[in-house]
C-alpha cells in the first residue's frame, strides 16, 4: 500500500514493505521535494517583482523614478536610450534585484523614506527642494 499526501509545506510518502529490512526512503522523493520548493519560491520571487513594477508605476512620477535612476549612476543610459516609463521601471527592478547592489538599494530606499517624512511635516517642507 502507497499513500501520499501534501500538507501546505510538508509532503511526505509511506510505502508499506512486505519484508523486514530497514525502510529507505526514495531519493527521487527528495529531488520533487527540492523543485516543488524552487517553484514556489520563484513564484514568490514573480509576485515580489510584479508588485514592485506596480508600486513603481502607480506610485511614482517620471521625474521621481529618473530622480532614481541618477542616484543609482542609471541616467545616462536611461536618457541615451530614450526609454519610456515602463522600461525605466524594468531596468530598476533589474538593478534592484542584483544582489551586488544591495547596500546603495537599502540606502537609497532609506533615504527616500527620510525625504518623504520631511515633505510630510509643515515645518521641514520648505527646507525640502524637490
Amino acid at each position: 500500500m502507497c499513500t501520499h499526501s501534501t500538507n501546505m509545506n510538508i509532503q511526505f510518502l509511506l510505502e508499506e514493505s512486505d519484508n523486514n529490512d530497514d525502510t529507505m526512503i526514495d531519493p527521487s522523493f527528495y529531488d520533487t521535494l527540492l523543485q516543488e520548493f524552487d517553484s514556489k519560491n520563484q513564484i514568490v520571487e514573480n509576485d515580489d517583482i510584479f508588485s514592485t513594477m506596480k508600486h513603481y508605476d502607480l506610485n511614482f512620477t517620471l521625474k521621481q523614478l529618473l530622480l532614481i535612476c541618477e542616484y543609482y549612476g542609471l541616467l545616462k543610459e536611461i536618457k541615451i536610450n530614450k526609454l519610456k516609463k515602463q522600461d525605466i521601471i524594468e531596468q530598476l527592478i533589474l538593478f534592484e534585484n542584483n544582489s551586488d547592489h544591495l547596500d546603495i538599494v537599502t540606502t537609497r530606499k532609506k533615504l527616500w523614506r527620510y525625504l518623504t517624512e520631511l515633505k510630510k511635516d509643515k515645518m521641514m517642507q520648505r527646507f525640502i527642494i524637490w
